[in-house]
């Protein structure tokens, strides 16, 4: 017992001994206690530093990144502002008619060693994602530049490290080349009579038959839907983001309007179609996290494998790009258009996949292509109104993918709806905001019923039966 007791002593004695920095005997293992570092940690020599600006009209964002940094390394920006004064002494700052005032920033940054979280080591790479505050006018000025641009960036690092260079910029604004967009003015002038107007749109329409093409009343089928697309894509992200490795892991999605059939004459349609209207969005996707613990972006993007990243998330997209030119491929106000019914005439290949390629996109004037804005059940034509009915007797056709027609008009108290139905036959009425939301529904065999509620604006009312589904829209 009291050699057991003696052994058990010399092994504590010898633990003990290796933390007070006694010798041991040689043939005595040494314990090795690695605690994590709680300061910053240097980079390495080969660390990359460099920048990149998102530029819109009345902001800027400045991404630093770094490149390699060692395992669990985190970028961190604890400041950043733009200098009144440039770094460079002997270079003046000018602002050229048409240009935005430009400032050199400072920044500060630093690594953290984060260790613990799972996945951290895989890391090999760090962006951090800031706001740029507004920068003064001069050094004696209380007032700021809201829109300005960062030319060069010191970035000051751990341990007195300095670096400097200029950045990539993202120019979202598109304000940042001085050229000012022409403007234009159209004015409508009308020669022709009110036959001659005529004439031409039931010839129109004549030809379409002859092709065994339909002519289509549509109207809004609700809210714009997002679509996700690559954001390593170079025209998804144009003036939004950029392509290099470090847009990993961000998002980029573009915009459809879904649209509805109201009515069809002369060919079977779809019963609903799809429109891109040009919106690009992108997100800087700083600040994610795909699990609890996780630093490193969560995406099945292998580009954005190894990147943490921190910061500000922020969301753009071109509806406040500068557009100088008609643009066909963005079309802003297309969604709210369909707030009225429209006449189409779909080509072929339209009807057949149910996306309009080229019909209802913008033409010059804001008008469409082959298609005409319903209003009041007639359409504008060469500045004639044409009634819609008249266009169904003469064209001698009688609708084919809707066998009732209703009619919603909006009330004191809501919505009245005359389903265009005989007594007794059951039919249900509901309304929707623009976003799909339901905000009323009920069930009818009456051949008119109100619906009662408060709500305003754009407002999309379904009227279904066992002959159909038709949708109409209407503004109170």
């Amino acid at each position: 017992m009291f050699r057991v007791a003696k052994t058990f002593l010399a092994t504590i004695s010898l633990f003990a001994a290796s933390f007070a920095g006694a010798e041991l005997p040689p043939s005595a293992p040494k314990i090795v206690v690695r605690l994590p570092a709680a300061r910053d940690t240097f980079p390495a020599d080969t660390a990359r530093v460099s920048f990149t600006v998102l530029h819109t009209r009345d902001k800027n964002w400045l991404q630093v990144q770094n490149e390699p940094v060692g395992a669990c390394q985190i970028l961190q920006v604890d400041s950043a502002r733009g200098l009144v004064a440039p770094l460079d002494s002997e270079r003046i700052e000018t602002i050229a008619f048409g240009l935005q005032a430009h400032r050199d920033v400072r920044v500060w940054w630093r690594l953290l060693q984060e260790y613990g979280k799972i996945g951290c080591s895989g890391v090999g790479a760090s962006r951090y994602m800031v706001e740029l505050p507004p920068v003064r006018k001069n050094e004696t000025s209380d007032s700021v530049y809201i829109s300005w641009l960062p030319r060069e960036i010191e970035a000051v690092g751990p341990k007195g490290r300095v670096d400097r260079g200029f950045p990539e910029i993202v120019d979202q604004a598109g304000n940042t080349t001085g050229v000012v967009c022409p403007v234009y003015d159209c004015m409508m002038m009308c020669y022709a009579s009110d036959s001659a107007g005529r004439s031409a749109i039931m010839k129109t329409i004549g030809e379409q038959f002859r092709q065994g093409l339909p002519l289509v009343r549509i109207g809004s089928g609700g809210a714009p839907v997002r679509v996700p697309t690559d954001i390593h894509d170079s025209f998804a992200v144009a003036s939004l983001g950029t392509l290099s490795k470090w847009s990993g892991g961000n998002l980029a999605w573009t915009e459809e309007i879904p649209i509805r059939t109201v009515r069809a004459w002369g060919g079977n349609v779809p019963a609903e179609w799809k429109a891109s209207n040009g919106r690009r969005i992108y997100e800087w996707r700083n600040g994610s996290v795909c699990c609890d613990g996780c630093d490193s972006i969560c995406e099945p993007d292998s580009r954005a494998a190894g990147i943490s990243s921190g910061g500000i998330r922020w969301t753009v997209s071109n509806d406040s790009t500068q557009h100088c030119d008609m643009d066909p491929d963005f079309d802003p106000g297309m969604a709210t258009d369909l707030s009225d019914d429209w006449l189409i005439l779909p080509d072929s290949s339209e009807v057949r996949s149910g996306r309009l390629a080229t019909t209802f996109r913008n033409s010059v004037c804001a008008g469409r292509n082959r298609a005409w804005r319903v209003q009041g059940d007639s359409i504008t034509v060469a500045c004639v109104r044409v009634a819609v009915a008249d266009l169904e007797a003469a064209v001698g056709v009688s609708p084919r993918a809707v066998r009732f027609a209703p009619r919603v008009l909006s009330c004191q108290t809501g919505i009245s709806v005359s389903s265009g139905l005989p007594e007794g036959e059951r039919w249900t009425a509901s309304v929707r905001d623009p976003s799909g939301r339901i905000l009323s529904s009920h069930s009818f065999a009456s051949p008119e019923a109100q619906l009662r509620l408060d709500a305003k604006g754009v407002l999309l009312v379904e009227v279904r039966s066992s002959r159909g589904s038709v949708w109409r829209s209407i503004a109170r």
